[in-house]
């Protein structure tokens, strides 16, 4: 079915999305160990780090008991390495910020397996055979070479945004999507198509954004892909950047009128002052001379 926010020009691209989405995503659903209503999804921020070591990790826990005290770790051999603790919501949620969540020689290709437990007087839930966890593994990716550069034409309006790239892959077709500005996105919808240059870099100016709301604070994610959507390269799987609708900048002229009036008319005005006691000073000693 087609989207109906979508102009014509966008619908292939659209159309292509469905089977992508499980690849695109950086998140899958936890199992959980003894305890089959719980969940764990990890995800990492959109930027030049999401998916590699040293990026900003989200974590969110479901299903749990509520406002109890659930503590997130990672699963390092046979221990556990605890990384935070929050009470849970009343709906037994809980959600944890991570900024550094990995392992010091955290790698390209390893798989961390992250955990959430609860505990319950003083010590994790669980039994004879252990704490009740919901788990997840985690593979690392290496750093994306490419960068993206999102700006607005008019800042305060998403009308045209200019939308740049360099790192990429030299001469080869460069799909962009966009999508909610969080770890968890999965909802894209297509923009365009470029091809970057000898160097790989590129540009596209857009108006593919004039169509959504576009109110101070809000937020997107720009997703440039290389290869099919869906399968990719592995040694580029995609580069991300985060978009701010930011305030209209002031107005110049005004701003440069306020600012020249006590520059303009304050500076000379004391000038003439000063220049009048002179003349008066010089006058009174050539009349005192005279006399």
């Amino acid at each position: 079915m087609r989207d109906a926010h979508l102009p014509p020009r966008h619908w292939p691209l659209a159309l292509l999305l469905p089977a992508a989405l499980a690849i695109a995503s950086t998140t899958s659903l936890a199992r959980a160990d003894g305890h089959e209503d719980w969940e764990l999804l990890v995800g990492s921020y959109p930027g030049p780090l999401q998916g590699a070591c040293g990026a900003r990790l989200d974590a969110r826990a479901i299903g749990l008991p509520p406002s109890t005290l659930a503590v997130f770790g990672r699963l390092d051999g046979p221990d556990f390495v605890e990384l935070a603790r929050l009470e849970t919501f009343e709906w037994g949620s809980a959600f944890f910020d991570l900024p550094s969540p990995y392992p010091p020689d955290c790698a390209p290709g390893d798989v961390l397996t992250f955990a959430v437990r609860v505990v319950a007087a003083g010590r994790f839930l669980g039994n004879d055979d252990g704490p009740l966890e919901a788990t997840i593994e985690h593979e690392m990716r290496a750093p994306s070479p490419g960068v993206l550069s999102i700006t607005a034409e008019v800042p305060g309006s998403c009308a045209v945004l200019r939308i740049s790239g360099s790192g990429f892959p030299a001469l080869t077709t460069v799909q962009l999507f966009i999508g909610d500005a969080t770890p968890y996105a999965h909802d894209f919808a297509g923009i365009d198509r470029v091809t970057s240059d000898a160097v790989g870099d590129w540009v596209l100016a857009t108006d593919y954004f004039s169509i959504r709301p576009c109110m101070v604070g809000d937020q997107f994610g720009v997703y440039a892909w290389v290869g099919s959507f869906g399968g990719g390269n592995t040694d580029f799987p995609r580069a991300s950047a985060i978009f701010t609708v930011g305030p209209p900048a002031p107005s110049s002229a005004g701003n440069a009128a306020l600012a020249a009036r006590p520059t303009s008319r304050g500076v000379p005005t004391l000038l003439a002052v000063a220049s009048l006691l002179l003349l008066l000073a010089a006058r009174t000693l050539t009349t005192e001379r005279r006399r």
